[in-house]
């Protein structure tokens, strides 16, 4: 995904921003993950914690790409 990143940047090398990015989008889903087992834990019931985790999941995204445009 690093590389990817950096190809969309077109970012020099040694350029930090591709795997700040990139740790960014994989540490959201890794959140969602933990918010799923979380829930199931605590006994809440699987949609309420899906319709949970999708929404916080979707707001994270959607920092992400303001503050990493």
């Amino acid at each position: 995904m690093t590389e990817l990143i950096a190809d969309e940047l077109a970012a020099a090398p040694g350029d930090l921003r591709p795997f700040v990015h990139a740790s960014a989008l994989v540490n959201v889903s890794r959140a969602m993950s933990r918010a799923v087992q979380d829930g199931a834990i605590a006994g809440h019931a699987a949609p309420k914690v899906a319709r949970q985790v999708m929404a916080a999941g979707a707001a994270a995204f959607d920092s992400l790409e303001r503050g990493l445009s």
